[in-house]
């Protein structure tokens, strides 16, 4: 048995005894989502958050993720890798996200109360997987803040050169040694406060699949040296 035990009783109580969440689903503003199917996901939610996510509670707590400021890297344990992997295939953060991006439309109470018994389970697991939640949601608004800055920054008449140009140039120049892609906007995203935290929210968003690496970082040397 692991450290956490979730109180399903009480968060039905919550969710139906006093927000009455059964009524706002009744109304048919959520589709094929009821009472029962909520009932159902409370306690699949539960397994996994008293399962897989709790498993590397301790194990994450005493070998925390370690970050790499030179190379802007993140070595995450295995342990800790295992659950957050659990959470992203059970995809249980789909819910409360816009249908058009893929998500399934949910009662906040809701999305509540499955975050926080995942949360809960193994908070160090919960940070990897709400980051991402919350770069799904501005990934799908095209007003994003973010986003605007970025085109603001690229705005350049007559256009700069396509990546694939720029490769293709390096690549008959000098002799390549290594290239990698990550994470990049994160330069514009964010104040010089909040570089590292936006880094980071980048990164996880990137192995969630939310957002593409669009940064390139070559290593090359001329081909007589």
């Amino acid at each position: 048995m692991s450290h956490y035990i979730s109180n399903v009783r009480d968060v039905e109580f919550n969710l139906f005894e006093v927000l009455k969440v059964g009524d706002v689903l009744a109304s048919g503003g959520y589709g094929d989502l009821d009472a029962d199917t909520v009932r159902t996901m409370l306690d699949e939610v539960a397994r996994l958050a008293e399962g897989p996510v709790a498993e590397s509670f301790a194990s994450a707590d005493r070998n925390p993720p370690v970050f790499d400021p030179e190379h802007h890297t993140i070595s995450v344990p295995g342990e800790l890798a295992k659950s957050v992997q659990a959470i992203k295939d059970a995809e249980w953060w789909r819910i409360g996200i816009a249908e058009e991006i893929g998500g399934v439309p949910a009662p906040a109470p809701l999305v509540w109360a499955i975050n926080e018994m995942m949360l809960c389970a193994n908070p160090s697991a919960a940070f990897w997987w709400a980051v991402a939640e919350h770069h799904d949601h501005a990934h799908g608004d095209s007003g994003g803040t973010a986003l605007d800055r970025w085109r603001t920054h690229h705005d350049h008449t007559p256009p700069l050169h396509t990546a694939t140009t720029m490769y293709d140039a390096l690549a008959a120049r000098f002799a390549t040694l290594s290239a990698t892609v990550g994470p990049y906007l994160y330069r514009y995203a964010a104040s010089d406060a909040e570089m590292t935290s936006t880094l980071v929210a980048e990164q996880a968003a990137i192995g969630h699949g939310t957002v593409l690496p669009v940064g390139r970082r070559w290593i090359v040397r001329l081909p007589h040296a």
